[in-house]
């Protein structure tokens, strides 16, 4: 019977450890669509909230049993990329779940009317909105964030608004654009923008994002491909994923690993550690 005794108290050990709160940059599986949670010295941020369209909601199924792991109640702010569905249609269920202080907008124009009546569906008060419309250096709490706009004008798509977003965190940095193309990364390189040892593949590795001239320019040891299993759209494309492969870098793809999740380490440097489809017994003994 002691042997029993000490394998639930293992359990119970485990299972303290994966519910408290931990410094982590976790590119969330949530099919096709992004949702990145970044938490550090208990700020906690999340940017972009996953799809929900006709039976399914990523929010609800992914982003809050993710949240609810975490022993995350309240997010310090959320940052939305642009207003494609795949990458807000997770807030309402997020909003109703957890205390959000803010939700920021990047945008040079301002938020129109149709987009202002997608935060209120989601839950968002007018008093929580905060937008960003030059570029500018955004503090919350223990992270500071890079933010340059997008592209705006009468014939800009939603993909060509989406910011340039680098996130400090510790001694490290991660590189996000939601769902850039290679004019915008193109327009940011000639700004001088700093890279990132982590850097998240615009448009989910479409073959017009991640331009070879943009990965030379970030330096990543690292790429992140957010999209979702046997997609329709081929993402991430063979192209992408060749760019990557050139360079030398390391893709990682949350359709085959799940969830990826980098660490800090002792000197302040994010590390890979084990996906969401690992053991979480395995997880115990890597702490």
């Amino acid at each position: 019977m002691r042997w029993i005794s000490m394998f639930l108290v293992l359990v119970l050990i485990a299972d303290f450890l994966a519910h408290r709160p931990v410094d982590e940059v976790s590119f969330l599986q949530v099919g096709q669509g992004d949702a990145t949670l970044i938490s550090i010295d208990g700020t906690n941020i999340m940017v972009d909230s996953g799809p929900r369209n006709l039976g399914f909601d990523s929010g609800q199924r992914f982003v809050w049993p993710e949240l609810r792991k975490r022993g995350i109640r309240h997010l310090d702010a959320v940052v939305l990329t642009h207003f494609d569905q795949d990458h807000y249609g997770g807030l309402r269920a997020v909003m109703e779940r957890v205390r959000v202080d803010r939700v920021v907008i990047v945008s040079r124009s301002g938020i129109s009317n149709e987009n202002l009546a997608v935060l209120q569906e989601a839950g968002v008060r007018s008093n929580q909105v905060v937008l960003i419309d030059s570029i500018q250096k955004l503090t919350i709490g223990e992270l500071s964030l890079d933010i340059v706009p997008g592209f705006e004008g009468d014939t800009v798509d939603d993909n060509e608004k989406s910011p340039f977003i680098g996130v400090n965190f510790g001694n490290d940095r991660v590189i996000l654009t939601g769902d850039a193309p290679t004019d915008s990364e193109l327009y940011w390189i000639s700004l001088g923008v700093s890279g990132g040892r982590i850097v998240k593949a615009g448009h989910h590795g479409s073959s017009r994002s991640t331009s070879s001239e943009w990965i030379e320019s970030m330096e990543p040891d690292y790429i992140v491909f957010s999209c979702g299993r046997n997609n329709p759209w081929g993402h991430p494309s063979p192209v992408a994923l060749d760019r990557v492969a050139s360079y030398g870098a390391k893709n990682l793809r949350t359709d085959t690993l799940g969830t990826i999740r980098f660490r800090p380490d002792s000197q302040g440097k994010l590390r890979l550690v084990a996906g969401e489809y690992g053991s979480p017994l395995l997880e115990l003994f890597k702490r």
